[in-house]
């Protein structure tokens, strides 16, 4: 695990706090925005996203026009597009750029670090979920190189997105669903809120989790508990919504013309998704084909991996409804990852010569789980 660990480091801060890949020219392409940080960094080649979590950052730390100091390209404010100021729901996205502010670094290095290191704590408890819901040493380790081996990793993972993080964070949902620690998973829905409201992908799988696990919906404590998360979540959004300062902009969650077109004319970008995740979507299938091989739909849904083959179900969805309402992007495919991994290390376990020829080599290093 340690290799793994820092193998992701190193992939993963290939693009730390920076636009372009380790000095190179390479994903330096949006020429929208500059930004000078509260340490005197100047950083070019930012979109939107980044210099709104940048200003979120120095804001916390009491910089005063924080939103005010993206600087547009020419170009870019000659068309029209470049705003000045609060932008929703980036800054309805609170926690990770809090956190980063409470570090004692330049703002940009604090935000990357803070994505970077949740991100990997996600590999750890990636590798323990696996290890709890029984998988083999070798689909372990084989999980591990998915998660820390992937495009995404290189190319979002501490490079000023918030994705890394994210998933990072996602991790820890997943994690607390395959240890069936309930309660604390009623609690992460909420809070998770607060990081991006994408993470809310996970409760259809949790819910289904519950389920599987020989619990019945009408027990009351699924009935309180649910009632009790869904008031946290609309908590945590009325809270963000009024603490937010006040946008200038707002970018809609409904279905419009414009992305739609963008998204279905945009080759490079939909080559980029399917190049990204077909690390893992590859093994997820074989997965998924060995389970129903075996049995039904409606019987393998009701097995081990259904809150898996749930979770699929559900970041598809999202990522075509992002077709219609939003960027096309590999940053919401990965939220694919705990799941797709999960499912094909279905696939592994039941490849027995790789598991022969693996297993020894593997089990002595391979973390063991602790028991719930």
């Amino acid at each position: 695990m340690l290799g793994f660990t820092l193998l992701l480091i190193v992939l993963g801060g290939l693009r730390f706090a920076r636009a372009d890949v380790a000095g190179t020219d390479f994903f330096a392409i949006d020429e929208h925005y500059t930004w000078t940080t509260d340490d005197g960094r100047y950083i070019e080649n930012l979109n939107i996203d980044i210099s709104q979590y940048l200003a979120m950052v120095e804001d916390y730390r009491g910089v005063e026009g924080a939103f005010e100091k993206q600087e547009p390209y020419p170009a870019f404010e000659a068309g029209g597009d470049a705003v000045s100021g609060p932008v929703d729901p980036f800054t309805h996205r609170v926690a990770l750029p809090w956190l980063a502010s409470l570090l004692p670094f330049d703002s940009s290095y604090s935000f990357a670090l803070v994505n970077l290191a949740f991100l990997t704590l996600g590999l750890w408890l990636l590798v323990d979920a696996l290890a709890t819901s029984g998988r083999s040493p070798t689909a372990q380790v084989i999980g591990a190189a998915l998660y820390t081996v992937a495009l995404p990793v290189i190319v979002f993972a501490s490079s000023l997105f918030i994705d890394g993080g994210v998933v990072g964070v996602l991790m820890i949902g997943y994690w607390l669903m395959v240890r069936r620690w309930w309660w604390a998973l009623l609690l992460f829905f909420p809070l998770s809120y607060l990081v991006k409201e994408a993470l809310l992908v996970l409760v259809p799988p949790a819910v289904w989790a519950w389920r599987t696990s020989g619990h019945r919906f009408r027990d009351p404590r699924f009935v309180v508990g649910a009632i009790a998360s869904a008031a946290g979540v609309l908590a945590a959004a009325w809270w963000v919504s009024d603490m937010a300062p006040e946008p200038v902009m707002s970018f809609t969650v409904l279905p419009t013309w414009q992305y739609t077109r963008w998204n279905l004319t945009n080759i490079t970008s939909a080559v980029f998704v399917l190049v990204g995740v077909s690390t893992v979507a590859v093994p997820a299938f074989l997965g998924i084909k060995y389970i129903l091989s075996r049995a039904s739909l409606p019987k393998a849904l009701r097995g081990s991996s259904g809150a898996d083959l749930v979770g699929i179900a559900a970041v598809l969805l999202l990522n075509l409804y992002s077709i219609v309402s939003t960027d096309f992007t590999l940053r919401t495919a990965w939220l694919l990852w705990p799941f797709a991994i999960a499912l094909g290390a279905v696939w592994v376990d039941q490849s027995v010569d790789l598991r022969k020829r693996l297993d020894p080599l593997v089990a002595a290093k391979t973390p063991q789980p602790v028991p719930a």
